[in-house]
């Protein structure tokens, strides 16, 4: 408001440029224009001033803490505010190239404003927002939906190519250099109190926000546009994927860890391996003479799967499966495959001649 009110004060010609430009003498003030113009202007002015005043005065007087929660529901608001922002810009594939192009622009434009904010501490990366994702978990989310929509997006030109390529590696590079390196940082001062507390919660917490960091490195590498050149935030998500499977390794060897926990936690070790490896195949098929990003990509994967089968032997060595039962075991479980091929072939011969039924009575109201 005080920007708009400069730019309009600035902008208002002089009175003797106006008289000029009316081609006559400047009009004079009578007593009563006078008291009336010198009455107004200063009350306007001096009433803000009390207004401002009374509203520090106001504040002053509750205590720091009070302050402090009315402080923090202002910035909630504001977050919540910045989100919905977010989601009204809403690209999609329907739109005509330049608007889509537009929109992609639009929303990169609101995100680079949140992480800003958030950097400031204007808004709370983890206020709740919908359906019990934070702010934050919000952001990246949309940012990995519009991700895919700009991939999937056919252009009717390859200018118009061109520009939504420029466009895909500037928010991949959001994602990894914003998001990913802000959760990874956040991951490993959590990993230090899950460790010592050993709370199930916690530690369930502290999964799924790994899961989202994996999630995000995973869909940068998968979109890439230009198989010949790697990037520099395609080798830090890459990165960012050894940097998880180190911390990964280090829980499963965590002897006060339990078994429950460490499954779930090679879960997601195994949800990495399985989602590398399309990638490294389409480095492989896309890589000619043997490209950069292709040879990245083989490295980690190559280091990847490694560390997978060092700490998958070490797991099956620590957590044997139960042995089978020597009263009788293998003759039970003998007996149990017999009497299921027994049932499961009587099954079959019901279905076949329930079909040959079917059959002749077709033809028969056929003919």
């Amino acid at each position: 408001m005080q920007r708009t009110f400069q730019s309009s004060a600035s902008d208002a010609p002089a009175p003797e440029s106006t008289a000029a430009a009316s081609g006559g003498p400047a009009p004079e003030l009578t007593t009563t224009d006078s008291r009336n113009f010198m009455l107004r202007n200063p009350t306007s002015q001096s009433s803000e001033a009390a207004r401002q005043l009374k509203e520090k005065f106001m504040f002053g007087e509750l205590p720091k803490d009070v302050v402090d929660i009315i402080d923090q529901e202002v910035i909630n608001e504001r977050s919540v505010n910045f989100c919905r922002r977010i989601s009204s810009v809403q690209p999609n594939n329907r739109m005509d190239p330049e608007v889509f192009l537009e929109k992609c622009s639009d929303f990169m434009k609101e995100v680079q404003v949140f992480i800003e904010r958030m950097v400031l501490g204007d808004v709370n990366p983890k206020q709740q927002f919908v359906f019990g994702d934070t702010c934050l978990v919000f952001v990246e989310r949309k940012c990995l939906i519009i991700l895919n929509q700009m991939l999937n997006y056919r252009c009717e030109t390859h200018e118009q190519l061109d520009k939504l390529k420029i466009q895909i590696d500037m928010l991949r590079n959001m994602i990894i250099h914003q998001f990913a390196e802000n959760r990874n940082t956040e991951n490993k001062a959590m990993l230090t109190e899950v460790l010592d507390d050993l709370d199930d919660s916690k530690f369930k917490f502290f999964l799924s926000s790994t899961e989202r960091l994996i999630l995000m490195c995973i869909n940068t590498l998968k979109s890439n546009t230009d198989p010949l050149v790697v990037k520099d935030f395609e080798t830090r998500a890459l990165t960012l994927l050894e940097e998880c499977s180190d911390i990964l390794v280090s829980i499963l060897r965590n002897e006060r860890i339990s078994f429950k926990l460490k499954k779930q936690t090679m879960e997601l070790f195994t949800y990495i391996m399985g989602q590398m490896f399309p990638i490294f195949q389409q480095a492989q098929q896309d890589g000619v003479g043997g490209s950069e990003m292709q040879h990245s990509t083989y490295e980690k994967y190559r280091e990847l799967k490694t560390k997978y089968h060092a700490i998958k032997e070490y797991l099956e060595e620590k957590y044997p499966p139960p042995p089978a039962q020597r009263r009788g075991g293998n003759s039970q479980i003998q007996s149990k495959n017999k009497s299921k091929r027994k049932n499961d072939k009587n099954k079959n011969s019901r279905r076949k001649n329930k079909k040959i039924k079917k059959k002749t009575l077709h033809l028969y109201i056929k003919k």
